[in-house]
């Protein structure tokens, strides 16, 4: 097998010490609970919700995010609790949410109305913070994305409310209907609507980091779509054979990979495929020359290579021990922006590894 002969020679020849640093302990439990802006500053959730801003090759640089936004100026209460966290391409606008209340007062004898999960908007510093939309702690969400233009983000659930306790209320009791919130494109700055009807996202759909394509659907998705229009570009039915669904994860911005009963493949968005020859390969990341971390799951050690997804072949170029070992595999490793590191979750740590 090629891929694997290669991988061998390439390890017997290159051995490349690299320090792992944990750089912030306590990270939220929604992953991957960070986001690195292109400055190459990273900002964390904690598992108190906070904030927090650092520069990674100087852990002592972190700070807590004060956001200027009270819910108690817009009557809501505050529940807290850890929640999603995204960033905008460009790095000017970042996306949380925060569980909330409503007040007892607007509450009803006959209808306890539950609280929602609240999505901000904000700046890296906390400035110009804003609710936009109101969304559900139910199956895999919430769970919103940036399209790649950052005009707007997507996701799900969102409420077909107005952002308020009273939006909620006459939401949930079904007393009214707001057909201007109907959409499922939100406008960041102001929280309009767009986009049409949800449904094709599902309960729970993968993002391409690369373009605005998503796996999506029901559980497990079988559909590939472009989530900026709406747009599905490739529907397959339900088989026993695609357990994670019609992508499992995306390694280019038109492809990813998946499974069926023959093995491993690899899937582009117009329903082409190649099989696997030989062994699986897991991405753990994808570098900016378009090299990739090879890693599966807590296995030493860290390989960089190139492949070519339409043999699987792999060059591995560089090799680093003490990191695969560390590396966890729900969570892939972003480079910095400015080259040279990495950033990798393990468990509830995040740590920085220079390459």
């Amino acid at each position: 097998m090629k891929n694997i002969l290669s991988m061998l020679l390439a390890l017997a020849a290159t051995s490349l010490a690299a320090e792992p640093v944990l750089i912030a302990t306590d990270l939220s439990n929604y992953y991957p609970g960070y986001v690195v802006l292109p400055d190459d500053t990273v900002i964390y959730r904690d598992a108190d919700g906070h904030l927090h801003s650092m520069n990674p090759a100087e852990p002592s640089s972190d700070t807590i995010i004060k956001t200027d936004w009270n819910p108690a100026d817009h009557g809501w209460e505050y529940c807290g609790q850890e929640g999603l966290l995204r960033a905008s391409p460009d790095g000017s606008m970042l996306l949380y949410t925060i569980n909330l209340r409503v007040p007892d007062s607007l509450q009803t004898s006959e209808d306890y109305v539950p609280g929602p999960a609240g999505v901000f908007i904000t700046r890296p510093d906390g400035s110009g913070t804003r609710l936009v939309a109101l969304s559900m702690e139910v199956g895999s969400g919430p769970d919103f994305q940036f399209t790649r233009s950052g005009d707007r983000f997507y996701g799900s659930p969102l409420l077909q409310c107005p952002a308020t306790p009273q939006g909620m209320l006459d939401h949930w009791l079904r007393e009214e209907e707001k057909t201007e919130f109907q959409g499922y494109l939100v406008d960041p700055t102001d929280g309009s609507r767009s986009g049409g009807s949800a449904g094709f996202l599902g309960d729970g759909f993968t993002a391409n980091p690369w373009s605005d394509l998503a796996a999506c659907g029901s559980w497990p998705p079988n559909l590939i779509a472009d989530a900026s229009t709406g747009e599905t570009l490739l529907e397959l039915p339900y088989s026993e054979d695609m357990p994670w669904g019609i992508i499992e994860q995306w390694v280019l911005p038109n492809a990813g990979l998946s499974r069926d009963g023959k093995g491993q493949l690899i899937r582009w968005a117009d329903g082409r495929t190649v099989h696997n020859p030989g062994a699986e390969i897991t991405a753990g990341g994808r570098l900016a020359d378009g090299r990739y971390l090879l890693t599966s799951g807590y296995r030493e050690p860290l390989l960089v290579a190139w492949v070519d997804w339409e043999t699987f072949e792999v060059t591995v170029t560089d090799s680093y021990p003490g990191i695969g070992a560390l590396m966890d595999p729900m969570n892939e490793a972003v480079e910095l922006p400015s080259g040279g590191a990495i950033l990798f979750r393990s468990s509830g740590g995040l740590y920085f590894a220079e390459l």
